[in-house]
């Protein structure tokens, strides 16, 4: 219990304090909760959100007595893998991508359906011209990021709010480390250009700097995702990686979902399928 607390009290006093009254026994506690705090619970599902969860319920039903034995329990229950993940590389040449993979009309069209278009730095439209930002690179490399869901977490998350949560909380997961390792690539790498599978997770969800005509605030840690320049993902999927796209259907998770990010660079990198092995 005492590496529960440490890791879980401090921030659930944070969150009990905006849900109710609570006390030490002596009076009223809430000071121990800072005013206007709120909770990332995203980034908590990610990591410790079973915990959480539990501190939730025991917290709404005001019976605290049994959260000890449910904390040791739901951990158990969480340290179990909930799924794995497998990288695919392909390389091509810039040209060549642009040129069979690229339909930069037709997916500007679906970002402008997205809620964040002009509301998110990482996505359209950009302030600056995207061919010259691909311009000085020729070759593509190509990351494929295939997420494998256990059947114990797809039998366990079936429903829409559940299936959202759980997609959402892995693609945090998984992106927090395969963002880093492209970052990390661009140092190694300084004529270089790394693409993120998907939007930004920097910020939460709404709250974009962009959103108030303010600056990113960490441009370091952004990049646009292949889809923002109009790559299509499901081509590139299929036919460079040999993946077959999966989407979550009728609140039932898939057997797995794939994540698609890239690497430009100046000259092709041989050892480039050593790194995600």
């Amino acid at each position: 219990m005492q590496t529960a607390h440490k890791h879980l009290l401090s921030a659930t006093y944070d969150w009990a304090g905006l849900i109710r009254a609570y006390t030490t026994g002596r009076g009223d506690a809430s000071g121990l909760a800072r005013p206007g705090h709120r909770l990332d619970m995203t980034r908590i599902e990610a990591n410790k959100g079973v915990w959480y969860e539990t501190m939730k319920e025991g917290f709404e039903r005001g019976d605290t007595s049994r959260l000890k034995r449910e904390i040791l329990e739901r951990t158990r229950e969480k340290m179990k893998p909930m799924y794995s993940v497998d990288h695919s590389t392909a390389t091509i040449a810039l040209a060549d991508y642009v040129r069979y993979f690229r339909d930069a009309e037709r997916f500007m069209g679906y970002c402008k359906a997205c809620g964040r278009y002009d509301a998110c730095w990482s996505c359209p439209p950009f302030e600056f011209d995207t061919e010259d930002y691909i311009s000085p690179f020729e070759t593509a490399h190509i990351i494929g990021t295939k997420v494998v869901f256990d059947e114990d977490t797809i039998e366990r998350n079936r429903g829409l709010d559940k299936c959202k949560k759980t997609v959402v909380a892995m693609m945090e997961d998984v992106r927090r480390g395969l963002d880093g390792k492209l970052l990390e690539l661009e140092k190694r790498y300084p004529a270089s250009r790394a693409f993120f599978a998907g939007t930004c997770h920097v910020c939460p969800r709404g709250g974009c700097a962009r959103i108030e005509k303010k600056p990113c605030i960490a441009p370091e840690k952004t990049r646009p995702s292949l889809e923002s320049f109009g790559f299509d993902i499901g081509k590139t999927s299929s036919e460079l990686l040999r993946i077959e796209l999966k989407w979550t259907r009728d609140g039932v998770l898939p057997e797995y979902l794939t994540l698609v990010s890239g690497f430009f660079t100046r000259e092709a990198i041989p050892e480039f399928p050593l790194f995600w092995r």
